[in-house]
């Protein structure tokens, strides 16, 4: 009769102890610590309620020694899962301090666009100044010219006349009278009709300019000494006239030519201004792909920062678990209070 009561009292304890979920928790995790071998972890589960349900003082030797393994078993782990939190941790600090390191970048390049678009702007009102004054000088220009060529037309047309004339004159009548060739009358024909010379003259020097020296008789002779002499008498009138200006006609040529180099120097500036404009233009499109670009290594960072954010609160909330849970129970277990509430419990 005792000893079936000692076998049920016996079964009792082994059912609480089995069941416990203090020791069913040690348990668990004494099967996935990682640095034992399986069959070591299998050994220390299994001992677990039979080494903790004791107890403090009324352990054995053996108890003690298993109570020691599972503590060196817990304390491995327990640095193992710190040892993974940190080293997530460190890896967030990195690309936290990785991604302050990009925002800077970013700003530096706000920065710089802002102020590449102030220089663009400044380069516009360069521009627009330098248009204005450009116009501003071809229509001065514009103006002389007008004027001058209504004031001073019969001294252009005698200027222009001149050149001509001259150039005229060598190429076309001296050069091949001298070389005993025909005569270009086609490029002299614009400059007869301002020549003093007899009609029966003028009539003949079609024919007589047609003429090489060879072919020439005593009147084509005489027609071509009339109408050199008169060539020349033209080229003196017109050096005359020309020489003999006005002062406000040579004071409005003087400002016309002014005006043309102003022009050139306007024509400069703006062009300058329009060189420097497109190529401020071109920093900004610079200084924009450098901030895109810097924008997208943020965003990638925080791609990065939210997966390490993520890894590093799960193994935080490992640590947590494991220290406020199984090794907790476990210290709890060995110091005997486990143990102390099963058999009150089982009282």
């Amino acid at each position: 009769m005792g000893k079936r009561v000692a076998s049920s009292g016996n079964n009792l304890t082994a059912k609480k102890v089995k069941i416990n979920p203090v020791f069913a928790e040690i348990q668990d995790v004494m099967k996935k610590v990682e640095h034992l071998p399986q069959s070591c972890r299998d050994m220390l589960a299994a001992m677990v309620p039979t080494s903790l349900a004791s107890a403090r003082e009324q352990r054995s030797e053996q108890q003690v020694i298993v109570i020691q393994w599972l503590q060196d078993a817990l304390e491995q782990q327990k640095d193992k899962l710190a040892a993974e939190a940190a080293t997530a941790a460190g890896k967030l600090t990195e690309l936290e301090t990785n991604k302050a390191e990009k925002v800077l970048q970013v700003e530096q390049a706000e920065a710089l666009l802002a102020e590449k678009k102030k220089v663009v702007a400044l380069k516009k009102s360069s521009l627009a100044e330098a248009t204005i004054a450009m116009t501003a000088t071809k229509k001065m220009l514009a103006q002389s010219i007008e004027e001058q060529q209504v004031c001073d037309s019969e001294y252009l047309a005698m200027k222009k006349e001149q050149g001509g004339l001259a150039a005229a004159f060598v190429e076309h009548f001296k050069a091949p009278l001298d070389a005993g060739t025909a005569l270009n009358y086609e490029s002299l024909q614009p400059f007869l009709k301002n020549l003093d010379l007899e009609e029966s003259f003028m009539v003949s020097v079609p024919a007589s300019c047609a003429k090489t020296r060879d072919q020439r008789g005593s009147f084509d002779d005489v027609v071509l000494q009339s109408l050199e002499q008169a060539l020349l008498d033209r080229a003196a009138q017109i050096k005359d006239v020309v020489s003999n200006r006005s002062p406000e006609s040579v004071e409005r040529e003087i400002g016309i030519q002014k005006m043309e180099e102003q022009l050139t120097i306007d024509r400069s500036a703006q062009e300058q201004a329009s060189a420097e404009l497109t190529a401020a233009q071109k920093d900004v499109e610079v200084a924009c792909s450098v901030l895109k670009e810097a924008e997208k290594v943020v965003e990638s960072c925080d791609l990065g920062l939210n997966e390490v954010s993520d890894l590093c609160k799960e193994r935080q909330s490992i640590q947590e678990e494991f220290e406020q849970g199984p090794l907790a129970s476990f210290r709890t277990s060995k110091d005997g209070i486990t143990a102390h509430l099963c058999a009150t419990a089982g009282a």
